[in-house]
């Protein structure tokens, strides 16, 4: 699968979009349509291994924090059918630019493991595509909305 991505500039700092990355790890039920669970089964300095239930799987995965990079990688893990990680980045603006804005960066690059994912990945590629583009305004929406009020709540 082909790497999918979008960047988009916030209306908000580096700090809160870096709050919002972290919830997103911490309450992915708000960011993710379908979780009805979330555990931790394994927490270091380094990393955390996370758990996500849905109605149709369950999903495991290792998030790797960098926060001197701004970045956040949700690695999956015993997954049939991918490998792969998402890779949530602030792009911070250009010193140059005196009202620039940073920039959330979204990319999914996960590769199919056998015959039936890549079935799978042909079959879903637009959906992955528009599901990686709407994680990433919301991401923006809670950071924008989260700049102006100081509290983290999805939008409606």
């Amino acid at each position: 699968m082909p790497n999918v991505s979008c960047s988009l500039a916030v209306e908000a700092d580096i700090q809160t979009i870096w709050r919002v990355f972290l919830d997103k790890v911490e309450h992915p039920e708000r960011y993710m349509a379908h979780v009805e669970k979330t555990s931790f089964v394994e927490d270091t300095d380094e990393y955390a291994i996370r758990e996500i239930a849905t109605s149709d799987m369950t999903l495991r995965e290792k998030i790797t924090l960098n926060e001197r990079e701004g970045e956040v990688i949700f690695t999956l893990l015993d997954h049939p059918f991918f490998e792969g990680d998402v890779k949530h980045a602030i792009i911070p603006p250009a010193k140059d630019l005196v009202n620039g804005l940073p920039v959330v960066s979204v990319t999914m690059d996960w590769k199919p493991k056998n015959k039936e994912a890549q079935m799978i990945e042909t079959a879903g590629r637009h959906e992955l595509k528009v599901h990686v583009e709407e994680a990433t305004k919301h991401i923006k929406q809670v950071a924008e909305h989260l700049q102006k009020s100081g509290k983290i709540q999805a939008p409606d």
